[in-house]
């Protein structure tokens, strides 16, 4: 942190240099320490009056300047700003809030173009900032005489939540909590406790986080590589206060709980990770149960080498997407890795001769390269609009998000018989059902195979943890459920502090490929069932989902309990 403050420092400095310059101060003389801004010396050496130092201020970063010491601050608020803001931090950053609202937080900076700071005044405060900038002498001043520096802010550890919950319920048991919304919403205990159930969650690489209100008690339970996990149980004191905060920071309407809504948390929550959040909000028999998807921002590059592929899914996939036009469909339910795997398909197809546009909802990762579009609730764009508008943007890659009626299906296979490469997805249990999947949205079954297109199933199997795996042997039973060889080394992860004692930790993929040939054609002509799809596919070498599965184990990558929870 000294580092980047040092540089932010600096940088400010260069743009008062031209200010200075400008207005003809001489500033050669100044004798600057690493930690100290021009202005800092404007005041200390008596150059500048504070009112000039302010405008200098604003000139330089662009915002208003403001004096904190000459605003009065109510004890209430100088307690509720020590909680929700620790004394060390505001000291280190050089920050000090002024106004706490329900969707900001109004904070004055000595450096208020560091944006790297305002990311983390949001995740510690859990509102977006709104930043002023300020003398750093006034700032100091108003930290030591409001924060009074000899008292320590509580410091609370991850590993206290359950604890400090209990504490949370003391406090709002105590609060005379009337119709007044901002009460809950701006209760600093319940800020903190939030910022620490999100960051933990944030750190296991939970993809999903749910909060459950019951008769008397607000469940919070996550979601990690595909699976469900029980994690806290909160008083019936903290379910209010949770759910109408989580409404609030995601730009929903808190006082109406009947109907669902959806929001989004696009700044900061949560610390040291670029984290979009989505939020839905459901109306229940005892509350709002409110459901947040994270979606990580810095995950390393997706390649078709990293998805879990073995070598003869991957050759057959290179050879797919490489036929210059044609429809390449992944299939699975939801949190199966769909958009991933359509993400390193244009990874891998993606170079300058190329113009490649994407219709997601939402866009889960930046591609440099590509056109994205974002065809969420609130873009006022439709996967319908998308495409329609797509095919006048001179394509030769288009990619769905997802094919979700006739129309939409209609329109990427023809696009993919005149010359397009097209990705999309579907909601089925396997490669072959697609077929009859499209046939159902009332798709001719001559267009569903007019083009060059290939299906893939695929699922996202839990990897046993390197860190508490161990040989075992099977129950009797379970090598005869799944036919395995009783001379085969199998392996399962005991549960250790990595995996949160899950005994796993990280997923791969096992994929199902399916392309048709004309024999293959001619049963989709004749609507044939998926089942006699299904069959003439794998007597003709398809791997299917539960060989994949059985390869994985195999290698000692997974368990037999994922093999059965996975496929059939």
């Amino acid at each position: 942190m000294i580092v980047r403050k040092k540089k932010a420092i600096s940088s400010m400095n260069e743009k008062i240099r031209k200010v200075l310059h400008s207005r003809k101060i001489s500033y050669d003389h100044f004798q600057l320490d690493n930690d100290l801004l021009l202005t800092d010396v404007l005041l200390s050496e008596k150059i500048a009056k504070i009112d000039e130092v302010k405008q200098i201020l604003e000139e330089t970063t662009g915002y208003h300047a403001i004096d904190p010491m000459k605003i009065s601050f109510s004890n209430h608020f100088i307690e509720h700003i020590r909680q929700i803001l620790p004394y060390q931090i505001a000291k280190d950053e050089l920050a000090f809030p002024m106004r706490h609202d329900i969707d900001l937080i109004h904070i004055a900076f000595a450096i208020p173009n560091d944006i790297s700071c305002i990311h983390r005044m949001e995740a510690i405060t859990g509102t977006r900032v709104k930043p002023y900038c300020s003398p750093t002498i006034q700032i100091k001043k108003a930290i030591q005489k409001y924060y009074l520096s000899e008292e320590k802010s509580e410091n609370i550890e991850i590993d206290d939540i359950e604890k400090y919950a209990e504490k949370v319920t003391r406090t709002l048991n105590k609060l005379d909590l009337s119709e007044d919304y901002s009460i809950f919403v701006l209760e600093p205990s319940v800020i903190i406790l939030l910022r620490l159930v999100l960051n933990e969650l944030a750190l296991i690489g939970a993809s999903d986080i749910h909060f459950e209100p019951n008769k008397s008690s607000l469940k919070v339970r996550c979601r990690k590589d595909g699976v469900m996990q029980n994690k806290w149980t909160f008083s019936n004191s903290i379910k209010k206060s949770i759910i109408l905060r989580l409404k609030s920071i995601s730009g929903m309407d808190i006082k109406n709980d009947k109907q669902p809504k959806s929001g989004s948390i696009n700044f900061h929550v949560i610390m040291d990770r670029d984290v979009d959040i989505r939020v839905s909000a459901l109306p229940s028999l005892y509350g709002e149960k409110i459901v947040l998807r994270l979606l990580y921002k810095n995950k390393k590059e997706i390649t078709l080498q990293n998805l879990g592929m073995e070598n003869n899914e991957w050759t057959i996939l290179q050879k797919m997407i490489r036929i210059p036009s044609g429809m390449i469909i992944v299939t699975g339910p939801t949190g199966s890795g769909k958009t991933t795997t359509l993400y390193s398909i244009l990874n891998e197809l993606k170079k300058e001769s190329v113009n490649i546009l994407t219709a997601e909802d939402p866009i889960e990762y930046i591609i440099d390269g590509i056109t994205q579009t974002n065809c969420s609730d609130g873009s006022g764009i439709s996967y319908k609009e998308a495409i329609k508008t797509f095919l006048r943007q001179d394509p030769d890659i288009i990619m769905l998000g997802e094919i979700r009626d006739e129309y939409v299906a209609e329109t990427a296979i023809r696009a993919a018989m005149t010359g397009h490469i097209v990705l999309s997805t579907l909601h089925t249990i396997d490669a072959p059902s697609s077929f009859n999947r499209l046939i159902n949205m009332g798709i001719p079954a001559y267009l569903c195979v007019s083009t060059h297109i290939c299906i893939i199933a695929q699922r996202l199997i839990r990897k046993i943890c390197t860190n508490c795996k161990e040989e075992y042997t099977p129950g009797y039973d379970l090598p005869q459920i799944v036919h395995l060889p009783k001379d085969k080394r199998y392996y399962i992860g005991i549960g250790c502090n990595k995996c949160s004692f899950t005994g796993y930790d990280g997923v791969t993929g096992i994929f199902e490929l399916l392309t048709i040939d004309e024999n293959m054609i001619q049963l989709i002509l004749d609507k044939k069932p998926s089942s006699d799809l299904r069959k003439y596919a794998i007597d003709n070498g398809m791997t299917t989902l539960r060989e994949s599965a059985l390869k994985k184990l195999f290698d000692g990558v997974t368990t037999i309990e994922e093999v059965l929870r996975l496929t059939i």
